[in-house]
């Protein structure tokens, strides 16, 4: 059951991510006027594709905080003991992931809607 309500949660985050980036597209075309849907469906890919590069990038900068030698060298010098500073390593990068995973599914949700915008929808001239 636990598994079905992080599913959940992970599918009400990704929609709201997808909504929010639609409206305020939306909102960007009617305020700068666009006339045709291709204009759209540029600004859908482009964010998208921005979204999933920032979770890349999130990726790339946790793997370079686990691997600076600085920060291995302050965490050993910590009250913490080796299992728990593992646990927190484990749960870093399961965040860095999960972040990762909704940055993906959501940037591929705008880019098929700019695929969409540009084939289905045609704007009146």
């Amino acid at each position: 059951m636990k598994r079905l309500s992080v599913i959940w949660n992970l599918a009400k985050l990704v929609l709201g991510i997808v909504a929010a980036a639609t409206v305020i597209i939306i909102l960007i075309g009617l305020i700068f006027a666009w006339k045709s849907n291709i204009l759209y469906s540029n600004a859908f890919f482009a964010v998208g594709s921005g979204i999933i590069v920032l979770g890349t990038l999130t990726i790339l900068g946790t793997y370079r905080q686990r691997a600076s030698f600085d920060v291995q060298y302050s965490q050993s010098t910590s009250d913490a003991k080796l299992p728990e500073r593992t646990s927190q390593w484990v749960k870093d990068i399961k965040q860095g992931y999960n972040f990762l995973i909704v940055c993906v599914i959501s940037g591929s949700l705008l880019i098929v809607l700019a695929v969409l915008a540009d084939k289905l929808f045609q704007l009146p001239a």
